[in-house]
C-alpha cells in the first residue's frame, strides 16, 4: 500500500519476497514479471460513492471518503492476476457495503445523515476521515462527534489536542465524549461551538434537540468507555 507511504517503507526494508504494489504513478515501482500492480489516479467523490481509474479502467465503489480507495486496491490486484473482466469487477463492487462502525452512511432522524466510524479511533484514522468529512457537502450544517482516542499513553494529550485543532477546521459544530475534553477542547479553541459530555447517552439526548433537516453527523471513537454507536441508536431515522 503506497498511500502509505511509511508502512510501506517499513515493509520493503523487510520483505523478501515477491509484491503487488499499488498507488499513485509517481509512487509505483517497476513491475514484476508476471505479477500485477494497480495504478489509481482520477480519484474523486460522487453521490454513489468513490470512483477512480485503475490502471486505467473506471471503478466506483458506494462509500465515502478517498482514503477508503484503500479497501478496493488489494481485491482489484487479485482480480488483475486471475484475468477477472472489468465489468465483473464493478459488478461486485456495486453489492459492497461496509459493516456498522467502519464507514456506513444511513438516514437519521430529522432528515439528517450519519456517517458512522464509531467502531474505533485513532490519529491517523480521524485525520482521514475528517478530511472527506470537510469535502462533504449538504443543505445543513456538519457535526462532528467525536470520542477519546485510547492507547495513546504519554501522547494522548497532544494528540486529542491536535484532533480538536482538525474537527475545528472542517466542522460547523463539535462534540466530544469521554477523558482528554481539556485538550480537545484547547484544540478547538472558541472559533466554534464545542460541547463535551462524560457518556454517549448524555450526547445523544442533546442531539436530538439539535439536529435539524439536512445535517450530517460524523461519529468517530474508541470502543471502550466511549461506545458512539450508543449515540447513534437515538438518532436513527
Amino acid at each position: 500500500n503506497l498511500f502509505d507511504s511509511e508502512t510501506a517503507a517499513i515493509i520493503q526494508g523487510r520483505w523478501e519476497g515477491k509484491t503487488m504494489p499499488f498507488g499513485t504513478a509517481k509512487d509505483l515501482p517497476p513491475p514484476i514479471t508476471g505479477l500485477p500492480t494497480l495504478e489509481i489516479s482520477d480519484i474523486h467523490q460522487t453521490e454513489k460513492g468513490i470512483c477512480f481509474l485503475g490502471n486505467g479502467h473506471q471503478y466506483c465503489l458506494p462509500v465515502f471518503g478517498n482514503f477508503q480507495i484503500q479497501i478496493a486496491a488489494p481485491s482489484l490486484l487479485l482480480d488483475f492476476l486471475f484475468h477477472i473482466p472489468t465489468k465483473e469487477i464493478q459488478k461486485s463492487f456495486d453489492t459492497f457495503s461496509p459493516p456498522k462502525g467502519r464507514g456506513l452512511m444511513m438516514k437519521g432522524k430529522n432528515e439528517t445523515t450519519l456517517w458512522d466510524f464509531s467502531y474505533n479511533s485513532s490519529p491517523k484514522a480521524n485525520s482521514a476521515v475528517l478530511n472527506s468529512f470537510g469535502e462533504m457537502r449538504g443543505k445543513g450544517q456538519k457535526i462532528a462527534i467525536l470520542g477519546t482516542m485510547n492507547e495513546l499513553g504519554d501522547f494522548a494529550e497532544r494528540e486529542h489536542e491536535k484532533l480538536g485543532k482538525e474537527a475545528e477546521k472542517v466542522s460547523d459544530s463539535i462534540c466530544f465524549v469521554g477523558r482528554y475534553k481539556e485538550s480537545f477542547s484547547k484544540g478547538v479553541g472558541n472559533k466554534k461551538a464545542l460541547h463535551t459530555f462524560e457518556n454517549a447517552d448524555e450526547c445523544g439526548k442533546f442531539l436530538l434537540q439539535e439536529i435539524k433537516e439536512g445535517d450530517i453527523l460524523l461519529f468517530k471513537g474508541s470502543q471502550n468507555g466511549v461506545f458512539l454507536e450508543e449515540t447513534i441508536k437515538m438518532l436513527l431515522q
